[in-house]
């Protein structure tokens, strides 16, 4: 909830009960889009407190926990006996299942991604006005075993229960989420639940949301000093405009940090496009980057192939605002550093930094001013932060650079204004274009704070748990091969059939048919982030390549939705453009860190593909395009053969076994296509923008990038995968 409060005496109110979903602030915003007054609590929140607050309805969120845990999150046991009607999300449908004395398992089988279920559309009211089949977002390890009491199906996928109804009372649980744009009618699951069942009235118009955003600014700001933290995309650029126009112009102030991995000439478009609303101080700090360091909270234990701990030190950081007695570690400098929230926090703390020594130079402090960003609500919720988790049991997607340790540590005191974080990226758009921003501004594509430090992937090592490696490549080359596997009766086909039903078995052994395709499959020995039944998931990417000059895109996308559900240690799935690679499989990486020579490389990529996006004309039709470096070399076995032959030319009469290292990269094309920016898929070649676009980029990037192996293309939807690769 903002903190603009309304007055809710004249409005229905709903109660989302938050047990830690990343989209529980999606169910919120979904409730307000009804223009109904929804108000998010945590799910421990008493039936007399919640009747004392004389609430319509009641949502329960989903949760990255489980009902089975041996201490699940608190709730009043007489929950579902308060009389109100109640539709639980995940798991608030395991919930109600439990506590009416169903079971829940956990099986084999892992359903995320978009699904099509089946629904009781002409018997149940919650799914009035939907088709029989509907396309739906299911990411869940957790699934109804056996109903319980008073309990009926409405609603089924190919492998679970998917949605139930109490027989008699006004209380209903779907396992999908209604909420996010990959439920494509969920919308339509609201409006029936609010309105046929629970009678809710739709008064609840906030008139024009950009005065209330004033009005807030005012009331936190008074008559201090505001800084604006501004990387002129259109979240700090919408944040920058209302604060201008709410406040005097001489009581903003505009800085715009290089932090050194921008895009090319973006520092100067920064400028360009920020000083139509003030003047903007520009700081150059990329080498003050380069070699930043922070503190980290030191890991208590160590995760497979994680080195030994770096020297502990109870301190404090820069700006004194850890505890003292908390035991810390030292990163290593940025330019060295591999780990990926280590790198997230560092960028995030020197850019408070770089804030601190500009405004001490200018005989400022932060006890002096107000900092403001354009921190949006998918940022907090990925970044588990309290203002975005009402019940503290989110789970941590990734560290964003806009909600690190220092940055939450000086909201406690009271020095950051957030105007934005209570919207998504599509109502920031709609505010900048209300306020008259330039639409090159408004829907220019996002581009993360710490910009491509997090899209080139920083390792020093491959990643390859002995637990987990063997196994789930094993796993990959069955499904790949799935149709002559069959023939043989391999031993892994077991596995597969407690995962696959008989249709989905039909349909992939036509997929991997030898008539139709010669697909290969190799596992990276990288990870990737991801985030799977409201968790974060660091797990392996797959890919798969083959000799077909017209790949069948719409059949490649099923092949990788199949892979991530039977390999749960996969969350992202690409494939390489371009010949078959050679590689069986891959167990070598390139030593990658934020070295100028990478990060120009990186720029280098992601200039061309952003250029030939444009030139084709699909900027607009594509919400997003990371163009991500992964320290990855192939078709290694072949150079490795080659180089035998050479070397045996010259010392033949030696036993000397030539060592080839890993020493170039392959680059990654993630398309994107969503509105709420937390849940989204691919786009489609050949649908959403022409093929010979994907084939100019190959070629172009090829041709003019050096050191660069592969053009790999990302088939996975968010979930499993995130929008970008750390």
């Amino acid at each position: 909830m903002s903190d603009f409060k309304y007055s809710a005496g004249d409005y229905d109110k709903v109660a989302i009960l938050d047990a830690g979903s990343q989209y529980a602030k999606v169910i919120d915003r979904r409730i307000r889009e009804l223009f109904i007054y929804s108000e998010l609590v945590p799910l421990q929140t008493s039936v007399n407190e919640l009747l004392s607050c004389q609430y319509k309805a009641i949502i329960i969120s989903g949760s990255p926990g489980s009902v089975n845990d041996p201490n699940p999150v608190y709730y009043d046991p007489q929950l579902f006996e308060c009389n109100l009607p109640i539709l639980g999300i995940c798991y608030g449908l395991q919930m109600l299942n439990k506590q009416r004395g169903g079971t829940i398992v956990r099986q084999s089988v892992r359903e995320d991604g978009q699904f099509q279920v089946e629904l009781n559309v002409t018997e149940c009211p919650l799914f009035k006005d939907m088709k029989p089949l509907e396309n739906v977002l299911l990411t869940h390890g957790d699934s109804i075993g056996q109903l319980g009491e008073n309990l009926i199906s409405i609603g089924t996928s190919e492998s679970f229960i998917v949605a139930c109804a109490d027989k008699e009372k006004p209380i209903y649980g779907v396992q999908f989420h209604p909420e996010v744009d990959l439920t494509e009618n969920g919308l339509q699951v609201f409006k029936n639940f609010l309105f046929e069942i629970a009678h809710c009235r739709a008064t609840f118009t906030m008139g024009c949301r950009i005065q209330d955003a004033f009005s807030t600014i005012r009331s936190f700001v008074k008559d201090q000093p505001v800084f604006v933290l501004c990387s002129g995309g259109v979240d700090s650029s919408v944040c920058a405009a209302l604060l201008t126009r709410a406040l005097p112009s001489e009581q903003v102030k505009l800085v715009s940090i290089d932090n050194g991995f921008l895009r090319h000439n973006e520092s100067n478009e920064i400028r360009e496009t920020l000083s139509q609303f003030a003047t903007v101080n520009y700081i150059d700090a990329s080498q003050r980057f380069f070699k930043a360091k922070t503190y980290v909270r030191v890991k208590t234990t160590l995760a497979p192939n994680e080195i030994t701990p770096r020297r502990p030190s109870i301190s404090t950081n820069f700006l004194s605002l850890f505890d003292a007695d908390m035991l810390l570690e030292e990163t290593l400098p940025l330019n060295e550093e591999v780990d990926p929230e280590h790198k997230r926090k560092i960028i995030g703390d020197t850019f408070i930094k770089v804030v601190q020594e500009f405004l001490r130079n200018n005989n400022f402090t932060f006890d002096d001013i107000i900092l403001a960003q354009g921190t949006l609500r998918p940022d907090l919720i990925e970044s588990a932060s309290h203002l975005a988790s009402q019940g503290g049991h989110a789970d941590a997607i990734k560290t964003h650079h806009n909600d690190s340790p220092m940055v939450r540590a000086l909201r406690k005191l009271n020095r950051v204004i957030e105007p934005l974080k209570d919207f998504h990226k599509d109502e920031v758009r709609q505010i900048g274009l209300t306020l008259g921003l330039h639409s090159d501004v408004i829907y220019r594509h996002p581009f993360p704070g710490p910009g491509l430090a997090i899209r080139i992937l920083c390792v020093d090592e491959p990643y390859m748990p002995v637990e987990y490696f063997s196994q789930t490549s094993s796993l990959l080359k069955t499904i790949i091969n799935y149709s002559t596997m069959a023939e043989k009766q391999d031993t892994l086909l077991a596995t597969l059939d407690m995962v696959f039903t008989a249709n989905e078995k039909l349909l992939l052994k036509t997929l991997t048919s030898s008539d139709q395709h010669d697909y290969t499959s190799v596992l990276l020995p990288i990870r990737s982030v991801g985030v799977q039944g409201d968790a974060r998931t660091y797990s392996f990417a797959a890919a798969i390549s083959s000799n077909d000059e017209k790949p069948n895109w719409n059949e490649l996308f099923i092949l990788a939705r199949m892979i991530t559900k039977a390999c749960h240690h996969i969350n992202r799935v690409v494939y390489i453009l371009g010949k078959k690679i050679l590689d069986s499989k891959i167990t070598q990486v390139t030593r990658t860190t934020l070295t100028s020579d990478i990060i120009d490389k990186a720029r280098s990529c992601d200039y061309h593909a952003m250029m030939i996006m444009k030139q084709y004309g699909a900027y607009n039709s594509i919400s997003q395009m990371p163009v991500v470096l992964i320290p990855i070399e192939f078709d290694r076995e072949y150079a490795k053969e080659m180089n035998d032959k050479r070397e045996e030319q010259i010392i033949s009469d030696t036993n000397i076994q030539p060592i080839i290292y890993s020493c170039q990269h392959s680059v990654v094309l993630r398309t994107f296509l969503t509105k709420d920016f937390m849940t989204g898929k691919s786009a489609v070649p050949g649908e959403t923008f022409p093929l010979d676009m994907l084939n100019d980029i190959y070629q172009t990037i090829k041709t003019n990038v050096p050191g660069i192996s592969r053009i790999l293309y990302d088939l996975t939807s968010k979930p499993p995968a995130t929008t970008e690769w750390e």
